[in-house]
């Protein structure tokens, strides 16, 4: 039963502060109203699953999902407390105390809750799925009922280490032309917004100091201004889900990048397909599963007719061979696990595959991303001279 804290004026006009239980709020002012008191303040006693459900719904909502690093701490912790034996709600107590992100401290604690009350892992975790990852929570029930939870935990954590590493990769590959256009942009704008504004000024005579050291901040702080709007509208978009899958979308039609997201999604769907099927979950929702992480809706309707096509009958290989989207080598190996019954084999061998050509496939961005970026310099190299040399005879002309 709820737990009321109370203020209240008795007949002798003393303030009294206590508590009270009752069903309900409005019961428990009627209670103290029966005894003659004048109520000055109430409110419910916020116990802790009380404020881990005020957090929840302050923090979770249906765009919210954890990062490849937030996802990584999660499960990290998830392995290593059940691996120590600790039950499901010293478990993601132990999570919620122990991590200062909120997001993880929300679910954990709401999980930890929901299997006080007598909920199983299944029901409490499937809340998050959509949060903590589809794939992920399904591989995690599948675990619990197969008596392998250990094992998934560990496999769950070398597969975000292996996403980790990718993530790294192209992120160091990308950071060189990143910098180079970010100086080039740099000088220009300073150009613009400075030294241009210096020559303009010849026909009107030399600047004073103090008005040049204005300029010079002034062009500074714009400068700021437009690479922290630059900064923000990239954060903005990487935190939101539906911009994500919308960028991927986009760029998945765009050559070279098209080889990269497909060989990257391919990468990511064998990985989890193949952790799935070791995870004693039947192939065909295997497949059903690691659907869930491929963003390209193109590609998504086509593997979800390879689960169709499997669910009425057909074999794995032809179901697959069907859909057009894989290569030969990938339809062999799959046709070799089928014949061998061995499909975790071959869903590997398809992933390391993917590897490669993934590795393959940024060194072939990179290659023309190298003279794109002298491209672009080039061109704000010329701006800036054209600009120079136009200000400067236009000052000279106007001297006379």
């Amino acid at each position: 039963m709820p737990k009321f804290l109370y203020k209240v004026k008795n007949r002798q006009n003393e303030i009294i502060s206590s508590s009270i239980f009752s069903e309900s709020i409005s019961n428990a002012a009627s209670e103290l109203e029966k005894q003659g008191f004048v109520i000055l303040e109430i409110k419910e006693e916020e116990t802790d699953d009380v404020k881990f459900s005020k957090e929840k719904f302050k923090t979770i909502d249906d765009n919210t999902f954890l990062s490849l690093d937030e996802k990584k701490s999660f499960f990290n912790s998830f392995y290593y407390l059940y691996k120590s034996g600790y039950s499901y709600i010293d478990l993601f107590r132990s999570i919620s105390s122990n991590t200062k992100n909120e997001k993880i401290k929300t679910i954990a604690s709401d999980i930890a809750s929901s299997i006080k009350n007598g909920a199983n892992i299944s029901e409490s975790l499937s809340k998050y799925k959509n949060v903590v990852g589809y794939a992920y929570t399904m591989l995690v029930l599948a675990g619990d009922k197969s008596g392998k939870l250990e094992e998934i935990l560990y496999r769950i954590n070398e597969d975000l280490k292996r996403e980790e590493f990718v993530k790294r990769t192209i992120i160091l590959s990308m950071t060189y032309p990143v910098i180079v256009l970010s100086f080039a942009l740099a000088v220009f704008l300073f150009c613009k917004f400075f030294l241009f504004r210096i020559f303009a000024s010849f026909s009107s005579g030399p600047m004073c100091v103090t008005s040049l050291f204005f300029l010079f901040i002034t062009a500074i702080i714009k400068i700021l201004i437009i690479f922290a709007l630059i900064i923000g509208g990239v954060i903005y978009l990487s935190k939101n889900q539906k911009n994500i899958d919308s960028l991927i979308q986009y760029f998945s039609e765009i050559h070279p990048f098209s080889y990269f997201i497909k060989n990257y999604t391919f990468l990511n769907f064998f990985s989890i397909l193949e952790l799935s099927y070791q995870s004693g979950i039947p192939v065909c929702d295997s497949i059903a599963i690691a659907s869930t992480i491929v963003r390209i809706k193109d590609m998504k309707n086509k593997i979800n007719k390879i689960f169709m096509r499997i669910m009425n009958g057909c074999e794995v290989t032809s179901a697959f061979a069907a859909s057009e989207i894989f290569d030969e080598y990938v339809i062999s190996q799959i046709a070799t696990g089928e014949k061998t019954g061995e499909f975790d084999k071959a869903f590997a061998n398809i992933s390391n595959d993917c590897a490669v050509k993934l590795e393959d496939s940024i060194k072939t961005i990179g290659k023309i991303i190298e003279p794109l970026m002298i491209f672009v310099a080039g061109i704000v190299v010329c701006v800036i001279a054209v600009q120079f040399y136009r200000n400067l005879y236009d000052g000279i002309f106007s001297m006379f």
